[in-house]
């Protein structure tokens, strides 16, 4: 079973997530496996995590599970725990997220060739 390092305020992996859209759709799933960075700078503390996700019923039926969601939690610095931070995620199909991050390589916008 992998490991996770323990952060106040966030639940390791298996846990539900749900959302509800403006159109009132309810999308339900758990996150089966993630991955996190912390950063720390002038707005606070931030664990920045890349999701996998299985949906009882995946928002796009012409999709399948899994899918990605790109998210982060926040802390002041003074602050103990965690919460979840994200209002706005990218959130997509694993074929397409795989299909984004290429072009997005392929373009140079990531994996800058300075380091």
């Amino acid at each position: 079973m992998k490991k996770y390092k323990n952060y106040p305020g966030v639940k390791n992996p298996p846990k539900k997530t749900k959302f509800t859209y403006p159109n009132g759709f309810k999308l339900k799933g758990e996150v089966v496996d993630e991955v996190r960075i912390k950063t720390t700078g002038k707005g606070g503390d931030y664990l920045f995590v890349i999701q996998k996700i299985e949906y009882e019923e995946p928002p796009d039926e012409t999709k399948e599970n899994p899918w990605i969601r790109f998210g982060y939690y926040r802390k002041e610095h003074n602050e103990k725990r965690y919460r979840w931070g994200s209002q706005t995620t990218f959130h997509i199909d694993i074929d397409s997220t795989n299909e984004i991050i290429k072009k997005a390589i392929y373009e140079g916008i990531m994996l800058s060739s300075d380091k």
